[in-house]
């Protein structure tokens, strides 16, 4: 297992290769470690949770997919933690699950899916296996 980069306060999630999804934001919903600091900032560790909005695909009203619930992505990390918990760390994945209004409808909403990426840890110097 490689070492990656650990995903902090200010890390950022991107849209997966071969997503149908473009365009939106991401939010971090989980808490960083209040103990457990990189650079300065607290590290993400456990399944970190987040949310989508504003995103667009083919065959959806343009802004506005998101997500209706927390999305998940859990952690690759076997040996390194944070407050007993693996952390997450660049390049880990997860899939979001998501809906977005139909261009036709009804139905008013359509479901759609794709792939979600740690794309930056949002520090450059602690890395984790």
């Amino acid at each position: 297992m490689a070492l990656e980069l650990i995903l902090v306060e200010g890390g950022s999630l991107d849209h997966g290769s071969g997503s149908p999804i473009s365009g939106g934001s991401f939010v971090i919903e989980s808490n960083p470690s209040d103990k457990n600091k990189l650079q300065g900032k607290g590290v993400y560790r456990d399944t970190l949770e987040y949310s989508f909005s504003g995103g667009s695909a083919s065959g959806y009203v343009a802004g506005s997919i998101r997500t209706v619930v927390d999305q998940e992505i859990e952690p690759t990390a076997i040996y390194t933690k944070a407050d007993g918990k693996e952390v997450i760390r660049e390049g880990d994945t997860g899939t979001m699950n998501a809906i977005g209004d139909n261009p036709s409808p009804p139905p008013a909403t359509l479901p759609i899916a794709g792939p979600v990426i740690v794309s930056d840890a949002g520090q450059d110097k602690g890395r984790g296996q």
